[in-house]
């Protein structure tokens, strides 16, 4: 049975087990550049810097260079079939595996380039840190505690002479391995830098791992919370629309004239209630589509001519923008050829938002103009209407949830302040973006404007 080194917090957190993965392999990135310092090390030193090394430790040192790149390749092999989960050995093992094999190699070099003494013992600190920045508390504690009585061991056993001291002339005018005070000093404040220094890193990461699964989990609450609140709305609209199709019925036999003759003036606001209830229902279907999307990702992806979509949100409005005193043109640059992938009926949801917030909001007079566009790789669609514009304090906030402009409230303008983000999200679902400038450039002082560009890549799937 292999024995379990997550902590309990971490057992089924996925992205814990994730970044440890990512972390075992630059861990093994790091090992490679180690080999060419320490070769760099050994050659500077003896070359530039004078220091005689002895056949033996010649050998040693370059035979643990290549032994070091020898496990670091076996290393590299493994790291991509250790598991990102708890359970059999996982990445903490081979974690733990890399940091003992790295130690007792590093003792290696230590004691062969002096001992207590050697300038390269500072690389256990460094080593600790990138440990504690992986392995849990309890177990690098642990490594801590044996590679402080390690050093300990080497520094007192040179001392007495217990083991040989490996001398490198040149480094020091006299060794200090036989120095009491020096011994006592040096594995002392060894200890203290290694156990301040698990201690410092290995806090910060298991804060920031528990401040990331926090994050996670509100995410999780919030992204639920989302669902619940769709769900509710479909189930809501849903209910609206069973007695308005009801009506709708009873408006068509009535209209219909199956139940006999009409007087003309009654007949007429009939057709009225009967025009408003269809836009009602279809402001329905809107909505339950939209959820859809939202809650599911549901879309009816198809291959669209953009040319024939924008035009055909275009020619919806023509009488709109005439009855309001609204010019309305549409300037098309894109070829019959120009398609892209998406949902026909969302897509025509953005652009006929678009369009029928430009005729709203731009005054008696004014006008709106929808241009189709390529540009290298894109497809752009911009609205641009010389109407009342959006202040600048608001446009960051105008693809809100019930945001409305600041400019329109109490001005008689209806609207609940969801279409632009609706558009917005179906834009991104298509791989797309949005864009808004305000003054649109196309307006005056008064009437400064907006232009909104939505921009999709061609290949946006």
């Amino acid at each position: 049975m292999i024995l379990s080194l997550a902590p309990e917090w971490a057992v089924h957190y996925k992205e814990f087990w994730e970044t440890v993965k990512t972390r075992n392999l630059w861990f093994i990135r790091l090992r490679y550049l180690a080999v060419v310092l320490l070769v760099g090390y050994i050659l500077t030193t003896h070359l530039l810097l004078g220091f005689r090394y002895t056949n033996e430790q010649f050998v040693i040192l370059f035979g643990s260079s290549f032994f070091l790149l020898g496990y670091n390749l076996m290393f590299d092999k493994i790291w991509g079939k250790t598991e990102a989960m708890s359970g059999g050995f996982n990445v903490l093992h081979f974690s733990l595996l890399q940091m003992i094999q790295d130690l007792l190699t590093l003792f290696v070099i230590v004691y062969y380039t002096g001992g207590p003494e050697s300038p390269v013992r500072m690389m256990f600190i460094f080593h600790m840190i990138i440990g504690s920045l992986i392995l849990p508390g309890r177990v690098i504690y642990s490594l801590a505690i044996l590679l402080i009585l390690a050093f300990s061991g080497i520094s007192f056993g040179e001392y007495f002479d217990l083991i040989a001291h490996q001398n490198v002339s040149g480094y020091k005018s006299e060794p200090l391995h036989n120095n009491f005070n020096f011994v006592i000093l040096n594995t002392v404040i060894f200890a203290a830098i290694v156990l301040t220094s698990v201690f410092i890193a290995n806090g910060i990461a298991v804060q920031l791992y528990k401040l990331e699964q926090q994050l996670l989990t509100s995410f999780d609450k919030l992204k639920k919370s989302e669902e619940e609140k769709e769900k509710y709305i479909m189930a809501v609209v849903h209910e609206l629309k069973t007695p308005l199709t009801a009506v709708m019925s009873y408006l068509n036999i009535v209209t219909g004239k199956i139940l006999g003759e009409i007087p003309h003036e009654p007949l007429e606001r009939l057709e009225r209630a009967q025009i408003r209830t269809r836009e009602a229902i279809d402001m329905i279907n809107d909505v339950l589509h939209v959820s859809r999307m939202r809650l599911f990702g549901q879309m009816n992806l198809q291959i669209l001519n953009m040319h024939e979509l924008v035009e055909s949100s275009v020619d919806k409005f023509f009488d709109t923008a005439i009855a309001k005193g609204v010019e309305l043109n549409y300037i098309n640059d894109l070829s019959r050829e120009t398609t892209l992938e998406g949902d026909p009926f969302l897509l025509t949801l953005v652009f006929t938002n678009l369009i029928s917030n430009g005729i709203k909001y731009t005054p008696h007079s004014g006008a709106v103009i929808v241009r189709a566009y390529r540009i290298s790789k894109e497809i752009r669609v911009e609205v641009i209407d010389s109407g009342i514009g959006i202040p600048k304090q608001d446009i960051d906030k105008i693809f809100e949830d019930f945001y409305r402009a600041s400019n329109i409230k109490g001005k008689g303008y209806e609207g609940a302040g969801i279409g632009l983000s609706i558009v917005k999200q179906i834009v991104e679902t298509h791989n797309g973006r949005i864009q808004l400038e305000s003054p649109s450039g196309f307006g005056d002082q008064k009437h400064p404007g907006t232009k909104f560009t939505v921009i999709f890549p061609l290949k946006n799937f």
